[in-house]
């Protein structure tokens, strides 16, 4: 945008939420700067006439990711990996937006939002702080799909009520029939699949109400990303959405109050339309990455309402210490109340130790893995129908095993449960356990990106556990070897322990972006 006056460059202040002229210190009211001047200049991102603007597209060189706008300024940080390099740019189009929620919250109050959400919250890197009271912030407005909703037509919703009768309870259902008349509008998610979609739902809601006409006067000085997810994608949870609303509103009234309602799947005939298109709508965040190694972690701020949603990185040293602070008096309180245990006992005891340590490998791997495939979000998992139908075969065929398995096992208890205290007995049960976790742990690492250290944290417990069975069946006369094995069971276990801080690491923070797919 160029100033009607000098022709400098405008930028749009959020305090005066007006166009500012930094040259000659002028400011135009946005809605109405383009009606005011008919400079050829005004309007920098023009309309072409085909329903798209021109922009300025910067793209980083590490991660593709893209960014637009219509300032044609030098930029050397990347919002989404954060990388201090300098991003490609070149003139592009951009899909025409049919509505805008301009910035409320400066980057001071942004900051200042961090920070406090920050506060009470333990080991996080001082770099971490650092950037986010740095300059780091980046305005960015993201691509939402706005829909509206319609309910016109005859409904029957099912209400229900529980009933106890002596040691019995009953289900008395009442069906709510009526006419409804109902326009819901407002109804948004994100179009970008660069946008987590537990990020922009953590962030939510915004004020629609507030949204104003597509001006390119709100866009100078900020950036946008791009909408990649058709409007189809979410087309489903916005009816279910306006469903429940309509429900919700349904049960308000004083014949229905005091009633159990249903969820939206109970109600097949409630009447809800979707216009055939959403409209396309640019929303203001306030985002910032900071990077270490091969992770990064963002913090984004709504910027009309400034609600926060951050990662929380862990600093190693800082929590690894506190850790070990914390075990030492446990060591010494366990010394202290059994003073009779003799090496064998301290052997077992290491061992049920490992057996705790490599069941919990098992269960973060298959937690960081959901995390950073983002299986839920579709935004970025886009799929097929036919795919989606095969996806909820295979699951019901699962479920069926799982069933059988279930049942055998429980046929089975009695002859289990005298095998698990034999095993236990002689020490077999935590190398069989472990080795069974080394199994089906192996497949999930194949999906973790520098997982070697998992793996070794893994193996060296199967190890040292098989060492310690050999131990046992041998018998030495010598008390010393059972201490020896046990102090080495203890580095095994020490190592697997950091495995885990490394996962709970990974787990808040996320890989680096690769948008080159997109």
């Amino acid at each position: 945008m160029k100033c009607p006056s000098c022709g400098g460059e405008l930028r749009f202040d959020i305090a005066l939420q007006r166009s500012v002229c930094d040259s000659c210190g002028n400011s135009y009211d946005p809605a109405t700067l383009n009606d005011n001047d008919t400079s050829a200049e005004v309007n920098s991102i023009p309309d072409n006439g085909s329903g798209q603007i021109d922009v300025i597209q910067y793209t980083c060189p590490q991660c593709g990711g893209v960014l637009y706008s219509a300032d044609e300024t030098v930029t050397s940080y990347c919002s989404f990996c954060g990388s201090q390099v300098l991003l490609s740019s070149k003139m592009t189009k951009m899909a025409k937006p049919q509505g805008v929620i301009p910035f409320i919250k400066t980057k001071e109050q942004c900051k200042e939002a961090f920070l406090n959400k920050l506060k009470r919250t333990r080991f996080l890197p001082k770099e971490y702080l650092a950037s986010g009271s740095s300059e780091n912030f980046r305005g960015i407005y993201m691509p939402y799909w706005v829909y509206d909703a319609s309910a016109h037509g005859d409904f029957m919703v099912p209400f229900s009520k529980e009933i106890r009768n002596g040691s019995r309870n009953y289900k008395q259902v009442y069906k709510c029939t009526g006419h409804v008349e109902a326009d819901l509008s407002g109804i948004s998610f994100d179009a970008s699949s660069a946008f987590a979609d537990n990020v922009s739902e953590t962030i939510a809601p915004y004020g629609i109400r507030k949204m104003q006409d597509y001006d390119p006067a709100f866009f100078s000085g900020f950036y946008a990303d791009y909408a990649d997810v058709p409007s189809e994608i979410y087309a489903d949870d916005a009816r279910t959405y306006a469903k429940q609303r309509v429900i919700d509103k349904i049960a308000e009234d004083p014949a229905v109050v005091g009633l159990d309602r249903p969820q939206f799947t109970d109600v097949p005939t409630l009447p809800v339309v979707l216009p055939r298109r959403a409209k396309l709508a640019y929303f203001p965040v306030w985002f910032m990455a900071w990077r270490k190694n091969d992770r990064v972690a963002y913090a984004v701020v709504n910027g009309q309402t400034g609600k926060v949603s951050c990662d929380l990185p862990v600093d190693k040293s800082q929590f690894f210490l506190l850790t070990m602070a914390l075990l030492l008096p446990v060591y010494l309180f366990l010394l202290l109340m059994f003073p009779s245990m003799n090496g064998g006992d301290v052997m077992k005891f290491m061992q049920f130790m490992e057996m705790i340590c490599g069941f919990m490998l098992f269960i973060n791997c298959g937690t960081l893995i959901k995390k950073e495939e983002r299986p839920d979000d579709k935004g970025l998992n886009r799929k097929d129908p036919q795919d989606e139908a095969a996806r909820k075969r295979r699951k019901g065929v699962v479920a069926v095993i799982v069933l059988v398995v279930a049942l055998f096992s429980w046929l089975f208890a009695m002859i289990l449960i005298p095998l698990i205290a034999l095993m236990v007995n002689t020490g077999i049960l935590a190398p069989l356990f472990l080795f069974f976790m080394t199994l089906i742990t192996f497949p999930r690492l194949t999906r973790i990106r520098h997982s070697g250290g998992i793996a070794v944290s893994t193996i060296i417990l199967l190890i040292t556990s098989l060492i310690a069975e050999v131990i046992y069946v041998m018998e030495p006369a010598e008390a010393i070897w059972y201490y020896v094995i046990s102090a080495v069971m203890t580095a095994g276990i020490m190592f697997a322990l950091l495995s885990l801080l490394t996962i709970l690491n990974r787990m808040t923070t996320r890989p680096l972006p690769q948008f080159a797919k997109r």
